[in-house]
């Protein structure tokens, strides 16, 4: 089956079967989405090829990817934009869809610099949760306050988001 085929197959899909269990439980939700990439798209899309969300995704416990309500409402109209037709739906756009889910991002806010989303990390040399720019790496303190940019940082986990006060341990 050609690649584009696949990936058309795979979108009704997760439109029809995956996505309405957000609305339920998050685990099962997150069980679904996994075992959808898998079966669908995990053969074509090269493991070094994959970004922060599927890496979250893919080698993380379902409990500490931070899914939210506002994420779950992005993924749904990114979803419609695809089967619209309005934008391609590639393996890029599978992972920047399953990013948009499983990455908390600050939806209410953006980078100064080039307005571009800002994703919660954690600043690996100061143990602290921060917000950072996905494009130019400009860095804010998880109330809004710019820092120097860190040396290092990796996706936050559901856990350290909580402990932050970020979110909320029932979300």
């Amino acid at each position: 089956m050609k690649i584009q085929t696949r990936l058309s197959k795979s979108l009704e899909t997760l439109i029809q079967a995956v996505i309405p269990l957000a609305d339920g439980d998050r685990i099962a939700f997150l069980r679904s989405l996994r075992q959808w990439y898998l079966l669908h798209l995990g053969g074509i899309h090269d493991d070094s090829q994959r970004g922060d969300g599927l890496k979250l995704l893919m080698d993380s416990s379902l409990d500490e990817i931070p899914v939210t309500e506002q994420s779950i409402v992005q993924a749904r109209r990114q979803l419609e934009r695809y089967r619209s037709g309005d934008m391609n739906w590639t393996l890029a756009a599978v992972d920047a869809l399953i990013t948009d889910i499983c990455v908390l991002r600050d939806w209410n806010d953006c980078c100064v610099n080039d307005q571009f989303d800002l994703e919660y990390v954690i600043d690996t040399d100061t143990c602290t949760v921060v917000k950072t720019c996905t494009a130019c790496g400009y860095t804010l303190d998880v109330v809004g306050n710019a820092r120097e940019r860190p040396g290092n940082f990796r996706i936050a986990s559901r856990s350290e988001l909580v402990a932050a006060g970020v979110i909320e341990n029932a979300t």
